[in-house]
């Protein structure tokens, strides 16, 4: 339900009297305005609450003090912005001045049972009958209500709030849908006539169509809409090509029936031209025909319905842009009509054979490409690809058709629907996912960008991670939409969701903030918010939280009121870098770790000294590296072994150039078998480390593998190769390295391993005693040890877990 609602409360604070200082007059009434008071998973809303004095006048420069109930499924900023995490219902208070307004806000997820792209905008049906939108609304199309021409909604906005639909349909800026009971409503673009209502004038929300009951099914593509109610089928809109099949070529504003058909159980329509399909499997088409969509013919249009030649029996029809195509039971596609995008001349006036020998149990067309699943469900797609609309993870020339190709990501789809230049499929569990051009925000993943292979709308009931961290015994990852949630042991806080409950499934950090990187180390978790603050929760240990404080269940502010770039997380230490490249470290500092020339202890942040300019950081046990801008890595802190990498054993407290002149592009701190390793990847993603086989200079890493990411742990490195595979070395007691087996107690590999599986990654992060990845595929895994439930699985799976599972709440 979406509705402004006002709020207002006239509480008396309760208990004692509340001390009110002199110059203020004491709030009498708290009046609380919410936009909406149902939020589906990932959204957010700000709300905002005003003081008001016993004669009702306004009391500026109030504090206000917002809290959630339940912040597990809604969280609160101090702002008052509240994002949905969880399905269930919290109740978020405002508090000004001892008085409290309490809105309670209903957080659920969404499951689709059906997708419908349309030229520049995505409508769903959900479970419950629902119709939901996103994308452009040039011509009222998302259904707001409201005549916004210029709205742009990236995450899908129900249409209404209390009617429900059997079918939805979506044309250029048109759409439709069977209401429960069988009337029909339209709403959007209307220049002619094709919302039914007996107008031409655009719609901001749905309108009844006039006159029409019983309907069954429906279609509305270019200028004109049909449907089937009972044993007959009626059209309105447009007819210049006698696409209406009344026997004229005269506009229509309100349904007419269509004349010589037979009895029709499904019906299509595309530009100027319909086809519809008897009970039996006839295909029968009426209206424009100048490039033989039509299928029976050379005519250039027919007022009235004929029988498709060839004599196939038909199980679905798909009509789009001069084209027509039906699916046989046996599988096949056959194809009428102009052949697709980049192809000149005629494919065929009569069905012929199209898509590939894949056999299909369903198929749909867009504007210049066709879909369609295998009986397991695997989509494919054919025709033109430069907006990546095929899935097949890479991008095509322009003016070219592709043969049928497999839809990247391993998905099974109950349905598939191809848009303008976009496609969307829904899983069987109700997940919504859509590929192909962006604009808009026609994928419903909260971003205009377009996408190769399929991006999950993230509202379908699943977390939809794409960064992750790994600590001692938990795990955080960032969603899509910078949320941050985390699982494993939380008995320091460590989650940040105001509990100390273990978590064996993620969830949401406390407080509503964006991040877009967290670090975490032992007990201790630090993120970087996509505004350059850095807050802290957990166990700092003698390092605290950078602000004084040494434990919080929830995020607090690293003190300072710097802005940062990166973040990095330690055992005893933790460092981050500014806007403006200095370095600035706080915690344990008995070796000089925090590079301010001192060995002094500091519970908040200090600059590093010597006036380098960094771009990234990395913390180890008791000693910190950072790159600079010119790509040459400094060591500070313990020299135990060769940590620093200048070729000498003397501790510093000071920053001191790593040996050979090398130039990195990444940096990492971890421990192997060998011992505590720094490591950096030069241009190509040759891994050069440091201690190594008695050297404390940098030497190129056995192995022969490229990385283009490098990230340590407490007792192992992992990287991403070149091309995508996984790989971990170090100790394996508890299958930390992925690779299938566990070693002994004490014992594993010195060279990278490679993860099992065959997953291909985009990033991992190592933790303690377990590791993590996240897949070109965007989907989270974890291995290794999982007492404490860090793995994200469903419960804790104990120790030894040597190969990836997926982390819960996934689609």
């Amino acid at each position: 339900m979406r509705r402004l609602i006002p709020i207002i409360l006239m509480l008396a604070a309760c208990g004692e009297d509340a001390v009110t200082p002199p110059d203020l007059t004491p709030v009498a009434t708290v009046v609380f305005t919410a936009s909406q008071d149902t939020l589906i998973l990932s959204e957010s809303v700000t709300l905002s609450a005003a003081a008001l004095g016993a004669a009702g006048d306004t009391l500026p420069g109030r504090q206000v003090t917002w809290t959630s109930s339940v912040p597990a499924v809604a969280s609160v900023s101090l702002g008052g912005a509240v994002t949905a995490l969880t399905p269930g219902t919290a109740t978020i208070t405002a508090t000004i001045g001892g008085v409290d307004a309490n809105l309670p806000i209903t957080v659920r997820s969404l499951q689709f049972t059906s997708i419908r792209p349309g030229s520049d905008f995505t409508c769903g049906l959900t479970v419950q009958g629902e119709a939901w939108c996103w994308g452009g609304n040039a011509y009222g199309q998302l259904g707001l209500g409201t005549a916004d021409p210029q709205a742009l909604v990236r995450t899908p906005h129900r249409v209404g709030t209390t009617t429900h639909f059997t079918a939805i349909e979506t044309g250029f800026g048109t759409v439709c849908g069977v209401v429960t009971g069988g009337t029909v409503s339209c709403w959007g673009y209307n220049a002619f006539g094709q919302l039914g209502d007996g107008s031409t004038t655009d719609r901001w929300a749905p309108v009844p169509v006039a006159g029409l009951t019983s309907a069954t099914a429906l279609s509305v593509q270019g200028d004109h809409t049909c449907a089937v109610a009972g044993s007959q089928t009626f059209c309105w809109g447009d007819n210049a090509s006698g696409q209406l099949g009344d026997g004229s070529r005269v506009q229509r504003l309100t349904p007419v029936a269509v004349v010589g058909a037979p009895a029709l159980t499904a019906i299509r329509t595309s530009a100027a031209w319909s086809c519809g399909l008897t009970g039996a499997g006839q295909a029968w088409c009426w209206g424009d025909n100048t490039r033989f969509e039509l299928g029976f013919d050379t005519v250039y249009y027919r007022a009235v319905p004929a029988p498709v030649s060839g004599g196939q029996t038909y199980t679905a029809l798909t009509v789009r842009d001069s084209r027509s195509c039906g699916l046989r039971s046996s599988g096949v596609a056959d194809c009428w009509g102009f052949r697709r995008y980049g192809e000149s001349g005629i494919q065929s006036n009569v069905p012929t054979p199209d898509g590939g020998a894949i056999g299909y149990s369903s198929i749909d067309q867009g504007q210049e490409h066709a879909c369609g699943l295998d009986a397991q469900g695997h989509a494919w797609c054919w025709g033109a690809n430069d907006y990546g609309q095929l899935g097949s993870g890479v991008v095509g020339q322009s003016s070219v058709e592709y043969p049928a190709t497999a839809v990247t990501g391993g998905l099974t789809f109950t349905s598939i629907s191809a848009g303008g230049y976009h496609t969307c499929g829904v899983t069987s569990t109700g997940a919504a996912w859509c590929w192909g051009d962006g604009f808009s925000g026609v994928l419903g993943d909260g971003s205009t960008g377009n996408s190769v292979s399929p991006v999950p709308v993230p509202v379908a009931g699943g977390h939809v991670f794409d960064r992750i961290s790994a600590g001692g015994s938990h795990t955080c990852a960032i969603t899509t939409t910078d949320a941050a949630w985390c699982w494993g042991a939380n008995n320091a806080g460590q989650l940040g969701d105001s509990s100390s409950a273990t978590r064996f499934t993620p969830a949401g950090v406390a407080g509503g903030l964006a991040f877009s990187r967290l670090d975490l180390a032992n007990d201790l978790t630090c993120g970087l918010t996509t505004a350059g603050a850095v807050y802290c929760w957990g166990f700092g240990g003698n390092s605290g939280l950078g602000n004084g404080q040494l434990f919080s269940k929830v995020p607090v502010d690293v003190s300072g009121g710097n802005s940062y770039t990166a973040i990095a997380a330690g055992p005893s230490h933790s460092c981050a870098i500014t806007t403006g490249g200095a370095a600035y470290c706080w915690g344990d500092n008995l070796d000089g770790e925090l590079g301010d020339g001192t060995t002094t202890q500091r519970l908040t942040p200090v600059p590093v000294s010597g006036g380098a300019t960094y771009t990234d950081i990395a913390v180890g046990q008791n000693h910190s590296c950072a790159r600079t801008t010119a790509g040459q890595i400094e060591c500070w802190g313990t020299q135990y072994s060769g940590t620093l990498g200048d070729g000498v054993f003397t501790d510093s407290p000071l920053p001191l150039a790593v040996a050979g002149g090398l130039n990195f592009g990444e940096i990492a701190t971890g421990y192997s078998i060998t011992g505590y390793l720094s490591c950096g990847l030069v241009a190509g993603g040759d891994p050069y480390c440091w201690p190594f086989n008695n050297s404390r200079t940098p030497i190129l890493y056995p192995g022969g593998i490229q990385f283009t990411s490098l990230r340590g742990g407490d007792t192992m490195l992992c990287g991403v190769a070149v091309g995508g595979a996984g790989y971990c070395w170090g100790f394996n007691d508890a299958g930390q390295l992925g690779t299938g087996s566990v070693s002994l107690p004490g014992t594993g590999f010195s060279r990278p391993q490679a993860l099992t599986g065959g997953l291909q990654f985009a990033s991992i992060a190592a933790g303690s005693q377990h590791a993590c990845g996240i897949t070109t595929g965007g989907v989270a895994y974890c291995w290794g040890n999982n007492y404490s439930g860090q793995l994200g699985a469903a419960g804790a799976l104990l120790a030894g877990v040597p190969y990836p599972v997926k982390v819960m709440g996934q689609p």
